[in-house]
């Protein structure tokens, strides 16, 4: 445990006596906890914050970020000191005084794919492969088009493919608020007990290489690709990443996700594929670092077992412009990366070194390629990088 968390003197106790839950928590001022998320919920004070904790089931744990940002946890596993004052000066707590988690509940009842939401509700996730995914919402709103989900008590507006409204929802000035994007669940298979366990967590067009990846290394490794998705954007926007974190590092039964080695990937849908904001499919480049330290920040404390890898993203070849975004969100990434010692791979300069400079039309033979995918022509991208860098990379990173 962190200083912080150690000084009694810094120690202060908030009684709500306005609010009809009258909580009280244990409070760090001057304290993040890393990690270990639930969800965002709106808060005036850190006490208002302790106050939705102590009502939300499986919180424990919270961060108040000023000025209304409260930050619902699991776990305080991830302490650290932040600034005195500011807007990185939080405020931690914990719903009971001694600090202890919150027993855990029976586990839920699995929807009808058998996916298991340890917290949150059970929704239609049309892009998860096995067709479901969690709502972080407690009692959740299902929405029609099976991407996204609102509060309860709300009605969903859905509009075009992944947008929805929620009607009805108490927030000021207008009543409604923006759905969330149903979180996808992590990898199907159980952990290999006699292989050591790959977990590639990434975008679309990690998607593509990983059954590459997987079949080189089959006789030495189990890999498998985090969150079960075939088809879409995978591990989407960083965004989309940080509230869907601790459910694509769950299995769709709700195990958690343990593996010997974690390679990691975000970029891709943060400005390179268009300037806009698309819950659970696109993020502005403005917020990647931000968001992408919480995401590493959390990988770090919640994997401890893990050695952890991180593929900076590969070309966007057909557009010079846009492989400009890449290349300034991959530089963003390698200083984050290399401020917690995590190593990386270039997967960028080294499909570059290959096709030469964006504009280029045909990479490896195969017109539009890594435009951003390379899937056609028998992928002679994927393959290339991952005999290339991934494979040496990832088996550098297995246990001796």
């Amino acid at each position: 445990m962190l200083s912080a968390l150690s000084n009694p003197m810094q120690l202060i106790v908030f009684a709500a006596a306005a609010s009809s839950v009258a909580s009280t928590c244990k409070t760090f001022p001057n304290t993040d906890f890393v990690g270990n998320d639930l969800h965002e919920e709106d808060a005036n004070t850190p006490g208002e914050c302790c106050d939705i904790c102590s009502t939300t089931p499986g919180c424990g744990f919270y961060t108040f970020a000023p000025p209304a940002t409260c930050s619902l946890k699991t776990s305080n596993s991830g302490s650290k000191p932040s600034p005195a004052s500011g807007a990185d000066a939080y405020t931690s707590g914990c719903r009971f005084m001694n600090c202890s988690a919150v027993p855990e509940p029976p586990t839920p009842a699995p929807g009808p794919s058998g996916q298991v939401c340890h917290v949150g509700t059970v929704c239609a996730a049309s892009y998860s492969s096995n067709g479901d995914g969690c709502c972080p919402y407690t009692d959740a709103v299902c929405c029609p088009n099976k991407q996204t989900c609102c509060p309860r008590g709300t009605t969903c507006s859905d509009f075009g493919t992944y947008g929805t409204t929620c009607v009805g929802a108490p927030v000021a000035p207008v009543n409604q608020t923006v759905g969330l994007s149903v979180c996808k669940p992590g990898a199907a298979k159980p952990m290999s007990t006699t292989l050591p366990n790959v977990l590639i967590l990434g975008d679309s067009v990690s998607i593509g290489y990983t059954p590459m990846v997987a079949k080189a290394m089959a006789k030495i490794a189990l890999v498998q690709h985090s969150p079960y998705d075939s088809r879409d954007g995978g591990a989407e926007e960083t965004a989309y990443g940080v509230q869907c974190l601790d459910y694509m590092m769950r299995s769709p039964g709700g195990v958690p996700l343990k593996p010997d080695v974690l390679m990691f990937n975000f970029g891709l849908h943060d400005g390179p594929l268009g300037n806009h904001t698309t819950p659970g499919q696109a993020g502005l480049p403005d917020v990647y670092a931000a968001q992408l330290e919480k995401i590493t920040e959390t990988l770090i404390a919640t994997q401890p077992q893990a050695k952890i890898l991180f593929a900076l993203t590969s070309p966007y070849m057909c557009a010079a412009q846009n492989d400009g975004c890449v290349v300034n969100l991959n530089n963003q990434a390698a200083a984050i990366m290399k401020k917690h010692n995590i190593p990386t791979i270039n997967l960028h300069d080294t499909v570059v070194a290959e096709c030469g400079l964006a504009p280029n039309s045909t990479c490896f033979g195969v017109h539009n390629c890594f435009c951003p995918h390379c899937a056609g022509g028998g992928a002679p991208g994927y393959h290339f990088i991952t005999d290339k860098v991934i494979v040496p990379a990832l088996t550098a990173l297995l246990p001796k």
